[in-house]
Parts: C-alpha cells; structure tokens; sequence
C-alpha cells in the first residue's frame, strides 16, 4: 500500500494533500496557514502546508517510501521541486483531470457518470506526464511570474488585506516582458473546460475546450469592473445579482453572445466584457440589473451546455462538476433543477485549491488502492488542539439544550471542532451558529465579523428534516457539503429570514448527518425548543481572513468578542464573569 503525496504548486489555491493506503489522511490549503487569502498569494509555494503535513504525519517528499505527484500547471518552487528529483521522479497529473478525480470518485456514482470541469483556465504550456530536471529546465525557460522574494511579510500582508484592482497585484508578482505568461500562446494552450465519462470506475476523456475567454474569465473580469477583486468575489457578485432584474436592454445587447452553439470553445468574451465595460456600473441600480443579467445568462448557457452533453451521452444518469465556475450555487441549483440528471454531485474542493487532492486521488486509483466512494465529511485539514489554560476564560463540558438556549437567547456561537474542512465551505468544523429567525441577522452577525457583504448566509439543516422548510427531494448528497442552492417553502420564508435570499427565497443549505457533531445535536436540541430544525452557518473569519485554522485564533476571537460562546471538542467556551458586572 502508497503513501501519496500531492504538492499543487500553480499560479494562486496552491496547498498539498497526503494519501496514505487509499485514504485520504490530509489535504491542506496554503492561505489557512499563511492568513493571506489565496488569491493575494499569487506564485507561492505550498511550504507551509508541507511543513505542517511533517508535524502531523512525519511525512516529507524526501521520504523513500513515498510517492509525490503534482497537478499541473507547475509554476513555482522549482528549486525544491529540483532537490526532490535527485532521489525520485515527480508525477504530473492534468489540471482539469485532476478537477475531475476530485469530483467522480468522491461522488459514489456507480452508473455511468458525465463529469464535466469548467474554470478560467491552466496550464503552463508543459505536456510531459513525469516531472524531470529536464521539464525544470523547460519551464525556467517560459520566464514565469514569481512573487518578488524581496518583499517583507510585514509589507506583504499589509499589500494582501487591502482592496485593490489588477494594477496592484504587479506589487505581488515579477512579470518578465518576455514571459510566456504574456505571450498569446499561453492564453491559447490554456484548457478551460473538459467532458469525461466516469465508466466502471474509470474517467475517459472524451472533450476538451483551449481559447483565451471562458465565461469564468468573464465572472472574473467583472468583479475587477464593479471594484472587487477577481477570483476571490464572485460570490458577492451572484449575492448582487438576486438584488437587480432582468433587463430587456442588455439581453438585447449581449443574450445571443451566450447561446451554447454545440462548441465548447465559448469565443465571445471580449465582446462581453467590452460591453459590461461600457456600462455606467457606479450606478446602483445598472450596477444591479448587470449582476442580474450576467447572472442568468451564465445560469442559462451552462444549462444549455449540460443538456447538450446529456444528449450527447444519453446513457450518462448522473453527473459531476468541479472547477471554479461551479463554486456558482445558483448555476448548480438550475442544473440540479432542469437538466435531465437523476443526481448531480458538485467536487467539495470545486475550486483550484482542490487539485492537490485530484491528482493524489488519480495516482491511487493507478494503483488500485482507490474507488468511487462517498465520504462522511471532508474533515481534512489541521487537528483541533486543546487550548491553554486562559484567565479570562472558563470552560465546561458541552450542554447541548444549554448552547440551544443561549442561540434562542440571540448568542453567537463559534464551533471549532473535528478537523478543518477541505474546501471553501465551513460544515462543521470552523462554524460560526446564529438563530435564523431573526431579520437583523445577516446585519447583526455582520457587524461582529466585521463583514460588509451582500451574501446572505446559509442553513444547516437535520438530516431528514431538509424537505420540510425546502424544495430539497435530488442531490442530497451533494447538499452535504453547501454546493447549490434550493428553493424555500412559502410557508417557512417568513419564519427563517436570517438564512435565505430574501430576494429569491433560496437558500444553499448543508444537509447536518447525526455523526456531524456538535451540529446535529445542537440542531436536535434547538428544534426541540423551537421547532426550528436549522440553524445558521457561516464561515469562522472575520472580514479579509481565511477561515480560522487553530485553536489560538478561535480563542483569540472569543476574547475579541467575534463570537459569545467557542465550542471546541466537547468542551465549551465563555468569558468569565467579572464581579463587576451587573
């Protein structure tokens, strides 16, 4: 049996994940570590997350017995990549395949399975399958970006927190003039989208789509018009979108560009972009109505692409995504809804931050040592540690009718328990609980995280009790993990306005299994009280943060009052009382 060890060392989302016997043991993300998100730390390698995969496990690349692999494209530590391969070769794995592993074999399908991958795009135009010295010296070549090694941290993360354009990421990154990074042959050689089908457990590739646009390049073009930051707003923009309306103007203007013509090779992003980019997008209302727009049409070609696919490969009943554009919920909830699916599954790690984990997955599956499988969780990340001794603050062991009270009481509870999650999703692990009932609670909870967003948060709702307040009857599975959005029951849009999109009445739930602890507990102890089966569940990060990675920093937010009450393990949490305090 293998020890697999993943190291994705691509342009941003770079981090490692370890497979040891055919289970998956770690799988980390860089910006946990680094506290910068992962779309400021442009070029860096993942040497935090390998020193961390050391503490836990012993475990290094250096190491005799174990195999190390890499998605592609490979962009940055080719210094130690080098040292690496003087004791063995180094695997490489494709950058959508990879985007696929995670999606098809983490699904549990055992039917014929379409898997689909769709993102702005790879690559650094290195087709060899096996890393050498010589593939080193082929891609040192191509002249590519790097941050600058001179910049202090200090400088460094001042730069990373703050919100800034395109023109500012030039302080984060050397661009050379003569870098194929620049180069039209990048953009060409760059794949964004890729069809598999997932057969007895294999994936076949069977289309792919190279160009320079891609309707997730656009998603990421407008954030930059609207003054958000790409690759990390999206979700701010589809949170905008529910605010505006359909626009007879720009549909006339820009809803032919968007019709799925039976080519992958989407071929009008820049007259898309150049038409968002004449807009007057400082006008609240046009700024609206653009988000809307962009939002639907994207709904509707991708739903045009999915049918298509389906008729294509009519004996496909289930179907897979993974990459970046399917981090849209809204995209995943009209597939969900209108495509001709029995089931759909959405990768948990969508995002490139997810790769490592493919491509270690795809060397198991060579091995023999790993099949398509559904997973409890995807509790991969750092251990929960027990915290020091603090004067200011007293535990006790876990009430569960006692944390329902003090969540009816309007108590904002902090979870930080079984291991982190894999992904941008916070399931239960580094969770922060509220009462959906209330109407203030996007603008309260807000408020304490330091947050001005336009998202609306989201549901976790008991196993069982998901079809009562949603129209939620396909894709349970998947709803695990908060991949996709389902609509409200009329009957319960007034009763849980904390936790849906009051503009469409949905909400992008995560289905609470009863070994998803303390969640289902809590759960089962606040419905009691108040006939509510659901609760608030948002990320534990305040504003410009990844999500919290250590019990330090969770008791850190406890003590700065981000949160009223910390659950870690069994043990609970609070302030001490003063015998000041009246």
């Amino acid at each position: 049996m293998a020890k697999i060890l993943s190291i994705s060392a691509i342009a941003h989302d770079c981090g490692v994940a370890f497979i040891e016997d055919g289970i998956i043991k770690y799988a980390f993300e860089e910006e946990r570590f680094r506290r910068v998100k992962g779309i400021f730390i442009q070029f860096l390698f993942p040497e935090l997350s390998l020193q961390a995969l050391e503490k836990e496990t012993g475990v290094t690349p250096f190491d005799e017995d174990v195999i190390v692999v890499m998605p592609k494209a490979v962009l940055c530590g080719l210094d130690y990549l080098a040292s690496i391969l003087d004791i063995k070769d180094i695997y490489l794995y494709d950058h959508h395949f990879s985007h696929a592993c995670t999606a098809y074999y983490l699904s549990g399908f055992k039917e014929d399975t379409l898997v689909f991958s769709y993102d702005g795009g790879d690559g650094n135009g290195i087709s060899d399958n096996v890393l050498t010295k010589d593939v080193i010296q082929k891609i040192r070549e191509q002249r590519l970006p790097f941050r600058k090694i001179n910049m202090e941290e200090e400088e460094f993360m001042e730069l990373a927190k703050r919100v800034q354009k395109d023109s500012d990421f030039v302080n984060q990154i050397e661009i050379w003039n003569d870098s194929w990074w620049l180069k039209e042959d990048h953009t060409q050689s760059s794949n964004r989208a890729s069809v598999y089908i997932g057969q007895g457990g294999n994936l076949e590739l069977r289309d792919f789509a190279k160009n320079f646009g891609s309707v997730a390049e656009l998603w990421n073009s407008f954030c930059v018009s609207n003054n958000m930051i790409g690759g990390k707003d999206e979700g701010k923009i589809v949170g905008l979108a529910s605010q505006g309306k359909f626009n007879q103007e720009m549909f006339d203007s820009i809803g032919d560009l968007f019709k799925f013509n039976g080519d992958l090779r989407w071929g009008n992003f820049y007259d898309v972009n150049l038409y968002f980019g004449s807009l007057d997008l400082d006008n609240p209302e046009i700024r609206r109505d653009a988000a809307y727009m962009l939002q639907y049409l994207t709904e509707n070609y991708f739903l045009d692409t999915i049918q298509f696919l389906k008729s294509k490969y009519p004996h496909c009943k289930k179907l897979a995504l993974s990459g970046g554009l399917f981090s849209n919920v809204k995209v995943n909830q009209k597939i969900n809804e209108l495509s001709e699916f029995d089931e759909i599954f959405i990768s948990p790690g969508m995002g490139d931050g997810g790769i490592a984990l493919g491509a270690a997955i795809a060397k198991a599956k060579e091995l023999g040592e790993f099949e398509v499988q559904r997973v409890k969780n995807v509790f991969w990340g750092n251990k929960t540690e027990i915290p020091s001794p603090q004067l200011n603050i007293e535990s006790s062991d876990i009430d569960y009718n006692e944390i329902a009270s003090e969540l009816d009481a309007g108590k904002v509870i902090g979870v930080f328990t079984n291991r982190r999650e894999w992904g941008p999703r916070a399931l239960g692990g580094t969770s922060i609980m509220f009462d959906p009932r209330r109407k203030d609670a996007q603008e309260y909870v807000n408020t304490r995280l330091n947050r001005n967003e336009v998202m609306p948060f989201a549901p976790v709702v008991m196993d069982g009790f998901e079809s009562i307040p949603f129209h939620c009857y396909k894709s349970k599975y998947a709803a695990q993990f908060m991949t996709l959005c389902y609509d409200v029951k009329d009957e319960w849009v007034n009763r849980i306005p904390g936790v849906i999109n009051t503009y469409d009445n949905t909400a992008r739930i995560q289905i609470a299994k009863p070994d998803n602890k303390p969640f289902f507990p809590i759960l089962e102890a606040f419905n009691e009280m108040t006939g509510i089966p659901l609760l608030m569940n948002t990320s534990f990060n305040v504003h410009g943060e990844p999500i919290i990675n250590t019990t330090d920093q969770a008791i850190n937010h406890l003590s700065e009052g981000v949160v009223d009450v910390l659950i870690i393990g069994n043990k609970v949490y609070r302030i001490k009382s003063s015998l000041f305090d009246t």
